[in-house]
């Protein structure tokens, strides 16, 4: 991935979390779908047309899919996944979308993993960022990956890739360098304040 791709999607999940008044964690996944107008459909609930193109992603494990039809995107994601996963694949879905990337049904959306094509790195990458903000974990002193999958609401291994990532970022300190990530954290602020003082708080999408 090029530096400026990288920093194309670093700034458009700030952009999101500002757009979306997202003020707390775990981040509401359903919130941002609404704001952005895109529907968010289970696995389970699904039938009429859409259910043979489900039945394909449930046949090749794949934990969710996006499509668009008369110039509206739907979200699928497998339910019988724990809501961690869920909320995750729902984040990368999104991230598909608003990076613009032409939309397969052959492309398979599981767990995060290093091996993964571009495109796919590009919505992890995304989703990560999306759903745990670095400023935000830095200002609630989070380091171990439990934490970050507790504060977060996200799936250990995912949150194992963030800690990683949060070490990198401290030892090179490179927290708060862009005016955007700064209103982030300004906007997370009173979240940030009362976690300090209460300990971990978990929602769910």
């Amino acid at each position: 991935m090029t530096k400026n791709e990288y920093y194309r999607i670093l700034k458009l999940t700030w952009r999101v979390l500002l757009e979306c008044n997202i003020t707390e964690l775990p981040v509401k996944v359903s919130s941002i779908c609404k704001h952005y107008n895109i529907n968010l459909a289970k696995y389970t609930t699904v039938d009429g047309s859409c259910k043979a193109t489900v039945d394909y992603h449930i046949s090749v494990k794949s934990d969710g899919f996006a499509i668009e039809q008369c110039g509206k995107y739907t979200i699928f994601y497998n339910d019988m996944c724990n809501p961690g996963r869920c909320r995750f694949t729902i984040a990368h879905e999104l991230g598909h979308i608003l990076l613009g990337h032409v939309l397969r049904n052959g492309l398979v959306n599981r767990e995060p993993s290093k091996a993964d094509n571009p495109i796919e790195q590009a919505a992890n990458m995304f989703a990560a960022r999306l759903l745990a903000p670095a400023c935000v974990l830095y200002g609630c002193r989070v380091r171990t990956h439990e934490e970050i999958s507790t504060l977060c609401n996200i799936s250990l291994q995912s949150a194992r890739y963030r800690s990683e990532r949060m070490k990198e970022l401290r030892k090179r300190r490179k927290f708060f360098t862009i005016d955007t990530e700064r209103l982030v954290y300004k906007q997370f602020e009173d979240y940030i304040k009362k976690n300090r003082l209460k300990g971990l708080k978990r929602l769910f999408f």
